[in-house]
């Protein structure tokens, strides 16, 4: 193959290696013969928050939220469980806190005070601890934790250990959700395993079946039952204080508090034992985890089978096929996950080509880019598909559809001014933005239903849609504003043509945010005024949409004014950068406004950073023109680039 041949098809062979790494993901891994069908697992229903959802989106969702990863894996970096194996000796099992469960390395804990009041190991780069290894000093963690909650009811001031105390705690409660769900919690927003068995028929709770399954114990075995729980407990005790008759009222009551927890937690075993004479769906699917949990050689397919033929009928055709979808193109496939790793070549090739190669990789950028690009798309339908909602519902549906908008404009941009600035932005941008949207999946289940004002599919469509829009194209003319900065204080290449195509490429941009943000705005305005009964309430959701719309009315403003050209253009346009972080997470962080919603620390210390780097790039760029690398006038354009470009206005 010749040099002529490898330039002109080097765009198609990136697209076809990157292209088969990504659909190999898409491969459903198989069971070995006789061994634990995970996959078909994963695939069952359940109802959680409000909706229908696979056992594997619980799965990742949990232990996303619980660990950071949707893998289990150990200090060397190798996975020990998938999320779907790991939920299996979770769910429903009592024994999670002392067998195989307990031993997975899941909790992540890296503050040092909290490290030393449990007596555990610094593990750096892992961070990661088992619930066995947590519980050794439980007590000890319990007694902190009350101290916080003190702090919280007198009105004192909370550090960062006590920020960390919390999220350990909440972590802990997340891990008891999924073993037993608490009793008193039955009719609430708690995990609905098993599907109506008849046509009128509601999802149930395991707990709530449990319970009913109780309640056939006879008089007499309930009296034996509530007898033997307060023996345990007393005897416990007398262990460990001696003659309990002259223990003090508190502490008799408290020993009676956890003698009917006992008994509470007792009669939930003994339902258990007896699912099957009140629901045999709740058996059958118990016994698919059972039989899961055992050795892999063990495992009975038969129940996974009579499940899903037998206790499925009252579950909708389309449930079941949006929840096929959602395990294996949103779950396992990971769509939003992997294009991060198709954005991130195209920054490589763009910068390595204006050093070398510069039209086979500036056009394997490209193409590559457009490949991301469906593939995002597809996703985002696939994901409104399945939620039925517009694509933008909350913060983590932001960062997927502002980085799918941020791309496709960039795109644009380099298909009409093809000097590599859109595929730079468009890869940065892109891998930016789903790397975000990983953090914030962290949270808990990224489709989880609204709130009720939130729950309009039109405004959804309209409003929403548009608003983000109004961010997105003020982001991507940041992002242009820092290449030109970079490669004109860093660099020679900054002619007085790229530098005119720069701006040009800025202007149209914020043209188009200015429109947006501003019909984006006065839709939230109708639509306040249609749920609150007013157009404006100052709040500061609102203040920060209204204040794109005037930064970037400023920015073009000053330029038709003649205040500002080219450099000015970009600085003002990296304090857009700013102001759309600051509607966009810093205003959620504030906790106030019937906007409030996302609250996150990490988010604010994350913010913080981000504008310090947008500030210092706006001093780097305030610097004069004289005293950077690029001088104007005296740079000529690259002939390459002079080539790229001429060819494609001809093919225009």
């Amino acid at each position: 193959m010749n040099s002529t041949t490898l330039e002109k098809y080097f765009p198609l062979l990136v697209v076809l290696v990157l292209g088969g790494y990504l659909f190999s993901k898409a491969a459903p891994p198989k069971p070995s013969p006789g061994g634990v069908d995970y996959a078909a697992i994963g695939r069952l229903p359940i109802l959680e928050g409000g909706r229908v959802m696979p056992f594997d989106a619980l799965a990742r969702t949990s232990l996303q939220s619980i660990s950071g990863l949707t893998e289990v894996k150990n200090e060397n970096g190798e996975v020990v469980a998938t999320a779907v194996e790991w939920l299996v000796q979770v769910f429903d099992n009592p024994d999670a806190y002392y067998g195989k469960a307990a031993d997975y390395k899941i909790f992540r804990i890296e503050h040092d005070q909290l490290l030393g009041v449990l007596e555990l190991p610094r593990r750096p780069g892992f961070y990661r601890y088992s619930l066995k290894e947590i519980l050794r000093n439980g007590r000890k963690l319990e007694e902190e934790f009350a101290k916080s909650e003190k702090k919280r009811e007198e009105g004192k001031a909370l550090d960062l250990y006590d920020a960390k105390l919390e999220e350990i705690s909440r972590k802990q409660q997340q891990f008891a959700r999924l073993v037993r769900t608490p009793p008193e919690r039955a009719g609430g927003n708690v995990v609905r395993p098993i599907p109506p068995q008849s046509p009128n028929g509601d999802w149930e709770a395991l707990a709530t079946i449990d319970l009913r399954a109780a309640e056939t114990l006879s008089e007499q075995e309930q009296v034996d039952l509530h007898e033997s729980a307060r023996k345990a407990i007393w005897e416990k005790y007398e262990r460990q204080f001696g003659d309990l008759s002259r223990m003090p009222e508190p502490g008799r009551k408290m020993i009676e508090r956890e003698t009917e927890q006992k008994l509470r937690f007792d009669l939930l075993q003994e339902g258990r034992s007896r699912r099957e004479k009140v629901s045999p769906a709740a058996a059958t699917f118990t016994a698919i985890l059972d039989s899961a949990r055992r050795d892999k050689g063990e495992f009975n397919a038969k129940f996974l089978e009579t499940y899903q033929s037998e206790f499925l009928a009252h579950v909708s055709d389309e449930d079941k096929f949006k929840n096929r979808l959602e395990a294996k193109w949103l779950g396992q496939f990971a769509p939003f996950y992997h294009c991060e790793y198709l954005y991130l070549p195209m920054v490589i090739f763009t910068l390595v080509s204006w050093i070398v190669w510069m039209r086979p990789l500036l056009r394997a950028a490209f193409w590559l880019g457009l490949f991301a690009f469906a593939v995002h798309t597809l996703a985002l339908i696939l994901r409104m598909y399945v939620q039925g909602r517009p694509p933008v519902t909350n913060l983590y549906a932001s960062a997927v559809f502002i980085g799918w908008g941020a791309v496709g404009l960039a795109l644009l941009l380099e298909w009409y001014y093809k000097n590599g600035v859109g595929s730079l932005v468009a890869g940065t941008v892109g891998a930016a933005t789903l790397q975000l949207a990983h953090f914030l999946g962290g949270s808990g289940d990224t489709m989880a239903m609204l709130v009720a004002v939130l729950d309009t599919n039109f405004w959804l469509a309209t409003h929403v849609t548009t608003v983000t829009l109004g961010y997105t194209a003020t982001l991507v003319a940041g992002m242009i504003a820092v290449v030109y900065i970079i490669r004109g204080v860093g660099t020679t290449t900054l002619d007085d043509a790229t530098a005119k195509s720069l701006g040009q490429m800025m202007y149209g941009v914020i043209c188009f945010a200015t429109l947006l943000s501003f019909v984006g705005t006065v839709l939230g305005g109708i639509w306040a005024d249609y749920s609150w009964g007013r157009f404006w309430g100052w709040d500061p959701k609102e203040n920060g949409a209204v204040l794109i719309v005037i930064w970037n009315a400023l920015i073009l403003h000053a330029r038709w004014g003649g205040m500002i050209k080219v450099r000015g253009m970009a600085v003002l346009a990296l304090f857009g950068n700013m102001v759309t972080a600051w509607s966009w997470f810093g205003t959620n962080q504030l906790g106030i406004g019937l906007h409030a919603y996302g609250f996150d620390n990490r988010l604010a210390a994350g913010c913080r950073w981000f504008w310090l780097s947008q500030l210092a790039l706006m001093g780097v760029g305030m610097i004069p023109r004289q005293y950077w690398r690029s001088q104007p006038g005296k740079v000529a354009a690259a002939p390459a680039i002079e080539a790229v470009q001429e060819k494609g206005k001809k093919k225009r």
